[in-house]
């Protein structure tokens, strides 16, 4: 089991970027007559295709995107207690960010980066560079660090059809129970994989029910 843990690919990269602003951005795509909302909570920076092959290859020698795909969220426009009244949080995730740069060292690069994040949140959000009361960049190195995630893999492992459902984290221990009696297992290393689904939480709660059930006959 440690063996197969060991050879997970676990390389980072994805980054999230989050800012407090006084207002939310305004995206040109979202006419409010259109859509009948002021401020759309959620959407895609990934008009084409073309535009989502480019993001990753400038990443893939080792660098970052120069027109990164982006995430972006912004809870207060559903929930406005999460913020002062009137200010709002916008959260941007996105990649492809390496976690190692081949060539200097995010050190060198992270402001370079930040610019990069927000003039692409700019050309589809006009104004968003203004406005901002704070901002906390989180490379992958950064999420490494502070959450003890290998690699700051956001999924905990490449979600890649050889590390997935019956492999996922490893073969013969995808039931979500670990070689140690009465520990199990869940959460984005687990199948179905990363993406705040749930699935994994619940699908361990009901392995640990049933066994329980067992043990109690």
């Amino acid at each position: 089991f440690m063996d197969a843990i060991r050879r997970v690919r676990t390389q980072g990269a994805a980054f999230q970027l989050n800012r407090a602003c006084d207002a939310p951005p305004r995206f040109s795509a979202c006419q409010a007559g259109e859509t009948r909302i002021d401020y759309p909570p959620f959407i895609q920076i990934a008009p084409t295709m073309e535009y989502l092959n480019r993001a990753y290859d400038d990443a893939e020698p080792g660098w970052y995107s120069s027109r990164p795909s982006l995430i972006v969220t912004v809870p207060t426009c559903l929930e406005p207690a999460l913020a002062p009244e009137g200010k709002h949080i916008v959260q941007i995730y996105g990649g492809h960010a390496c976690y190692r740069l081949n060539e200097g060292s995010w050190l060198d690069e992270r402001e370079n980066f930040l610019k990069t994040v927000l003039n692409t949140v700019n050309e589809f959000a006009p104004g968003f560079c203004d406005g901002v009361i704070s901002t906390q960049l989180l490379l992958p190195e950064d999420i490494e660090s502070e959450l003890n995630v290998p690699n700051g893999h956001i999924n905990h492992g490449d979600m890649t059809i050889d590390q997935m459902f019956f492999k996922r984290p490893a073969a013969h221990y995808a039931d979500y129970r670990s070689p140690i009696r009465g520990l199990y297992q869940c959460g984005a290393s687990t199948h179905p994989g990363g993406g705040v689904s749930g699935v994994p939480g619940h699908n361990a709660a009901r392995e640990v029910l049933r066994d329980l059930r067992r043990r109690s006959v």
